[in-house]
């Protein structure tokens, strides 16, 4: 009989010292009863960032924080703001803290989540400046980790519409809205003045965020003032004057039908409340009275408007005025007259140092080999030719247009030599390929061969012929 009494004394004593460990422990316990039946799994989010229902026996260690409240492994847990410190909210006993991290004061207004059974904080703000930092906390170690990302996207939820996330568990990916923050360790003249509001996207798979951001739609930017925003499976309901909801995965606004509307909008009127959604079922709950309001919702509550909430960004296009114009061209033409002459004064170069390193390869009427090599039209290189070789260079241009190779055998046929002896034919049809080369350089300047050979797939050991693909054109 004494123990009970002195236990209800310590009850009354616990009772006066902090309210909450009374009448708000059984109220929690309502809602992790609820959770537990219901098999929830996830993150629960108050009406405002600021939303308590727990007094923790420590926040941080200069001032109170606010709660991120998680449903995991089958319990409540409460994560401070700013911090990775966790506790674990047991009914019945006093709450329990579960890490042993030590570092607080980097990630304000982060957005922490559960994925396999894991706990995640992405994002938040700390020491003069955003992060977009994935953390993950190890339950073994009671420590948290990095995850590397392809970029970090700065996010910061405590801030009035810098930052709007959207978890779709389903499809596992996070949405972000957020806008480029002016950096508060540089001065005014440093710092882009951009007050656009980006989209950006977070594949939890591949941990990597779209390559290039979209533009959210400005025309939905006031149904960012309201003054809460909730995930649910069909997207992120957005509590304004107008109930509207953030189809991000389909990139659409839709709007919430009647009565519907009028029921969510009779629940959120309720002084504070924590939200949760499952399924198809939205609830609220009440932390001063423990009680836990259902409404059914789902896509047959929602409207398609076709607007879309983002859009590819439109990169700017420098504007010149007329004058600018007038000298761009000017100097883009002076530019061209100078890459011409310069290339045709090299080929000019290259052409004398090239028939002067070869006197055999000249002009006019009389060499060693006779008129074999004399190049006397600069216009037409097959007039260069002797009819045998313009049949034979023909045949390859012909071949090599369509894509096809040249046999020894039709080289001797258009030669006229297929009735010669073997050995005859190779000099002869070597000799006319040579001279072809030797003209063609002459005639181009150049050291490159017109006429190629390649060995034959079938047997390495035979050749198949064509025409340099880079003066096809030149030649035809």
């Amino acid at each position: 009989m004494l123990l009970k009494e002195l236990r209800y004394c310590i009850f009354l004593t616990l009772l006066c010292i902090n309210p909450l460990f009374g009448f708000s422990q059984i109220k929690v316990d309502s809602l992790t009863n609820h959770l537990q039946n219901t098999h929830y799994y996830g993150d629960l989010t108050g009406k405002y960032f600021s939303t308590k229902i727990l007094t923790l026996p420590q926040e941080l260690n200069c001032s109170e924080a606010n709660h991120h409240y998680l449903w995991y492994k089958n319990k409540l847990v409460v994560q401070v703001d700013g911090s990775g410190k966790l506790y674990e909210v047991i009914p019945g006993q006093p709450m329990k803290r579960i890490d042993k991290s030590c570092y607080e004061g980097y990630c304000f207004g982060s957005f922490s989540f559960v994925y396999q059974d894991t706990i995640f904080s992405l994002g938040g703000y700390g020491f003069w400046q955003f992060n977009g930092m994935l953390r993950y906390y190890d339950d073994k170690n009671g420590e948290w980790f990095v995850v590397a990302t392809n970029k970090t996207i700065p996010i910061n939820r405590f801030v009035e519409a810098s930052s709007k996330v959207y978890y779709d568990l389903a499809d596992k990916k996070i949405y972000v809205l957020y806008i480029t923050p002016n950096l508060l360790y540089l001065d005014r003249s440093h710092n882009i003045i951009d007050k656009t509001i980006y989209t950006q996207c977070f594949d939890l798979v591949s941990k990597k965020w779209w390559d290039e951001p979209k533009s959210f739609n400005s025309n939905l930017k006031s149904n960012l003032e309201g003054f809460g925003i909730f995930p649910t499976k069909n997207g992120l309901l957005i509590l304004t004057d107008t109930l509207a909801l953030y189809d991000f995965k389909n990139n659409q606004l839709k709007r919430i039908l009647s009565p519907k509307r009028e029921m969510i909008h009779n629940a959120t009127t309720q002084k504070n409340f924590l939200f949760f959604s499952q399924d198809s079922i939205i609830n609220f709950y009440s932390p001063e009275t423990g009680k836990i309001d259902s409404i059914k919702f789902g896509s047959n509550d929602l409207e398609s408007t076709n607007i879309p909430l983002y859009l590819p960004i439109k990169h700017n296009i420098i504007e010149f005025d007329e004058k600018t114009i007038i000298i761009i061209s000017l100097a883009l033409l002076l530019i061209l007259i100078t890459v011409y002459f310069s290339i045709r004064n090299k080929k000019l170069k290259n052409h004398n140092a090239f028939v002067t390193s070869h006197p055999i390869l000249h002009n006019g009427n009389g060499n060693k080999n006779g008129s074999e090599l004399s190049i006397h039209n600069q216009t037409s290189f097959k007039d260069n030719l002797t009819e045998p070789e313009k049949g034979l260079l023909q045949l390859l241009i012909d071949n090599t247009t369509n894509g096809i190779m040249t046999s020894v055998s039709q080289m001797n046929h258009v030669l006229g030599i297929d009735k010669k002896p073997v050995k005859i034919q190779n000099n002869i049809r070597a000799a006319d390929i040579q001279m072809i080369n030797k003209k063609f350089m002459v005639y181009s300047g150049c050291a490159d061969e017109l006429i190629e050979k390649h060995r034959t797939e079938f047997d390495k050991r035979f050749y198949e012929y064509s025409i340099n693909k880079k003066y096809l054109n030149k030649v035809k």
